[in-house]
């Protein structure tokens, strides 16, 4: 996998910011649900929707698999 593959898109770096139960829990998932939440947030066509995936993560019990 090449590099851009991990880069997060700043708009949902930012929201991750924004909200610290997200972005913890955002570091401990597996390299492979982070992707799938970097190409969902590709997907994403305002902040709210952006918002909305981050509140998503925040909570999520990652007992189980996010998306």
């Amino acid at each position: 996998m090449d590099k851009a593959n991990y880069e997060i898109p700043i708009a949902l770096a930012m929201a991750l910011a924004q909200n610290p139960e997200a972005m913890q829990k955002y570091s401990r998932m597996t390299n492979r649900e982070k992707q799938l939440v970097r190409e969902k947030a590709g997907t994403m066509h305002s902040s709210y929707e952006m918002k909305q995936l981050v509140n998503s993560i925040a909570e999520t019990d990652f007992g189980n698999t996010f998306m």
